[in-house]
């Protein structure tokens, strides 16, 4: 699958459905892609459009997107370990 097609399908996700089939794709396109920093993207636009405020640190507009970087880099890291191709 092209980049470009699997970022817009990703974009227009944060719009339409829910906020799990956005995780999946993201999920999906790291594993797939090199460097696929849209994800990162994705996540905090999906954060800043639909999360409320709270004081659980996962609600924060400083920590979620530290846990989105951390968690990125996590599964890039856990990718190499997988032999997983890319295309």
């Amino acid at each position: 699958m092209n980049r470009v097609i699997f970022d817009i399908f990703l974009f227009l996700s944060v719009f339409l459905l829910p906020w799990w089939v956005v995780l999946v794709l993201s999920l999906v396109g790291i594993f797939i892609f090199d460097q696929y920093y849209e994800s990162v993207v994705a996540m905090i636009l999906l954060q800043v459009l639909y999360s409320g405020l709270g004081s659980r640190v996962i609600s924060s507009t400083f920590y979620y997107p530290l846990i989105i970087i951390i968690v990125y880099y996590l599964l890039t890291v856990l990718k190499k370990f997988l032999f997983i191709k890319n295309i």
